[in-house]
């Protein structure tokens, strides 16, 4: 059987693609998950983030004998963390308790200890909280305070906050498949017209890479969860890492928009303790 040209060359392009994506998002034992085109950056530029770890455990089908990177999330208060529902999802795939989960602050490098990282905090997991009241998010209680000296709380993009302005971005995260160090890597908001894929509705958060347009680009696992800033604005968290990949011929990402889910996140403060201090902007 014969086949003109250009639908060879579309089948090996499609090929390509599926076998990238495989190669960067195929959940490894050892959390291989990155973001492309990457480069390095110090905690203290971004000292709200925290990486969500699963601690050292024989359960879990041997998945997690070695500490292990499982997502990333944001500091909001002093015993808080906002993160994605997916990396919610994902614990609870694996059956995960909320008890063998570990929050790190302070650090360059998710498997940092404190013999290699001085700034290194520890803070252990007490309880999770999603559906029924964020939906698209997680918030994430740790047992062990967040103040310390050089940490920060993220100022959150409130309902009220002008996205118009927005243009660059920063997506951060600790997934890289070469590396456990915090990295960043740089976007571009566009249209919420360009994400068709109805999984956020009006949270949605178009992002795309600042260049080379027309590349395609992955996000992936480990990284989910973790905070998009806008730097031009005193490093607002506007956004959470969310989709772990674009689709074919989308060239853009969807992530989630916190803006609108201010009302949200307030109403859920009433109903926890500890939950005092978040900063809308």
């Amino acid at each position: 059987m014969y086949l003109p040209n250009n639908i060879i060359i579309l089948c090996i392009f499609q090929l390509f693609l599926f076998l990238n994506e495989f190669v960067c998002c195929e959940k490894q034992r050892k959390q291989t998950s990155r973001i492309l085109e990457r480069k390095d950056v110090s905690f203290k530029s971004f000292s709200f983030i925290a990486p969500v770890l699963v601690k050292p455990s024989d359960r879990h089908s041997g998945l997690f004998l070695k500490e292990s990177l499982i997502c990333s999330s944001s500091i909001i208060t002093n015993y808080w963390a906002l993160s994605s529902r997916q990396c919610y999802d994902e614990i609870r795939k694996y059956e995960i308790v909320d008890t063998d989960l570990l929050l790190k602050s302070g650090t360059n490098h998710w498997n940092a200890t404190k013999q290699t990282e001085l700034n290194l905090k520890l803070h252990d997991v007490e309880s999770l909280h999603t559906e029924h009241y964020l939906g698209v998010l997680m918030l994430i209680k740790v047992v062990q305070s967040f103040v310390s000296e050089g940490i920060i709380q993220a100022p959150i993009a409130g309902k009220s906050y002008n996205y118009d302005i927005v243009t660059n971005l920063e997506l951060l995260g600790y997934g890289s498949m070469v590396s456990s160090h915090l990295q960043y890597l740089q976007g571009t908001r566009l249209p919420e017209s360009r994400c068709r894929y109805g999984l956020l509705d009006n949270y949605t958060l178009c992002v795309g890479p600042v260049k080379n347009k027309n590349l395609i680009k992955y996000v992936c696992r480990g990284d989910v969860g973790g905070p998009i800033v806008n730097s031009a604005d005193e490093k607002v968290l506007v956004g959470v890492v969310n989709q772990k990949a674009c689709f074919f011929g989308r060239l853009c990402v969807e992530h989630i928009k916190i803006g609108p889910l201010e009302t949200k996140l307030r109403e859920f403060s009433k109903m926890v303790e500890n939950m005092t201090g978040m900063r809308f902007v």
